[in-house]
């Protein structure tokens, strides 16, 4: 459900000057994973990162805190992410895909590995949903800080 036009042009109106979202949300690129729908915010409420398998780098993250003010960074993944599971099979199975689709994430699947390995010894098996080493890794860098 969505707001009546008058009220979406007066809110891209008012963002247009600059934005000051309240959170940076990181997650999928996955059509079906919606951060404003599954909040229930608004335009210039959230400040999106959205890469495929959740394989982004930090820079939006430190200019969303640094530049915009967020005091809140968000980092989520869903169940049966196919970029994820691309990455996986390539690593697990030696599986090929055409043209550069799992050349990016590969390094950041395989920079998480240890913070997956740690979690799991610290609070039993990681969840076996491929994407939960990325969002380790993620969390862990962004506890690290520059």
């Amino acid at each position: 459900m969505s707001a009546p036009e008058p009220l979406l042009r007066k809110r891209r109106l008012e963002i247009a000057q600059g934005q000051a979202p309240f959170a940076a949300y990181v997650t999928c690129s996955d059509s079906r994973v919606s951060p404003e729908f599954l909040f229930g915010r608004g335009l210039g409420e959230l400040f999106i990162i959205r890469h495929a398998g959740n394989t982004v780098d930090l820079g939006p993250i430190e200019y969303a805190g640094a530049q915009l003010g967020v005091p809140l960074v968000v980092v989520m993944g869903h169940e049966a992410c196919g970029a994820v599971k691309a990455i996986k099979a390539v690593v697990d199975d030696n599986a090929t895909f055409p043209g550069i689709i799992v050349r990016m994430p590969l390094p950041k699947m395989t920079l998480a590995i240890p913070y997956v390995s740690s979690f799991a010894a610290q609070n039993g098996p990681a969840s076996p949903d491929p994407i939960t080493p990325t969002i380790i890794y993620i969390c862990c860098q962004l506890r690290r800080g520059p």
